[in-house]
């Protein structure tokens, strides 16, 4: 197993992580307008979840690696503020625009985590239960993507 790309796949899976949890935090607290209740309850979800990923993906660092500087919140955090530079503000954004990022953010947390498989796969640095979670991660993600969808669509587009 090269436990350098796992730790550098690991180390920026927690950025990641730490990165969307801050903008779906922040875009549970400034959704407004018609569909107010259900995008506050569906961002309080999607940031929970991403939440229990991190705890997930700092245990498994520690666990199959035995590298806890991905436990660093110095570390992480500094990371994680250069991924949220990819991504607009949610403060100040319509409900709509809040919700075309945040399908944005989900799609690209999905793309990361086949990429990030395919690369650990392909050099033998998986094992069962990393793979299953991220099987499992990548479930919910598709979920919170077609609840998104709906959400951005207008009320009669196909």
């Amino acid at each position: 197993m090269q436990t350098e790309l796992l730790n550098e796949f690991m180390m920026s899976h927690a950025a990641i992580l730490q990165a969307f949890r801050a903008w779906f935090h922040a875009a549970h607290h400034v959704t407004r307008g018609t569909g107010f209740h259900a995008d506050h309850e569906l961002y309080a979800e999607i940031y929970a979840a991403v939440e229990g990923y991190y705890d997930v993906v700092i245990e498994k660092s520690i666990g199959i690696i035995k590298c806890e500087h991905v436990a660093s919140p110095h570390k992480v955090m500094k990371e994680a503020c250069i991924v949220l530079g990819a991504y607009p503000d949610p403060v100040g954004m319509s409900s709509l625009a809040i919700a075309t990022s945040a399908h944005k953010i989900m799609s690209d947390y999905s793309d990361f985590l086949n990429e990030m498989n395919k690369g650990l796969e392909g050099a033998g640095s998986i094992t069962l239960g990393l793979d299953d979670f991220h099987a499992s991660t990548a479930n919910a993600i598709e979920t919170y993507i077609y609840k998104l969808g709906q959400r951005i669509k207008t009320e009669l587009q196909d």
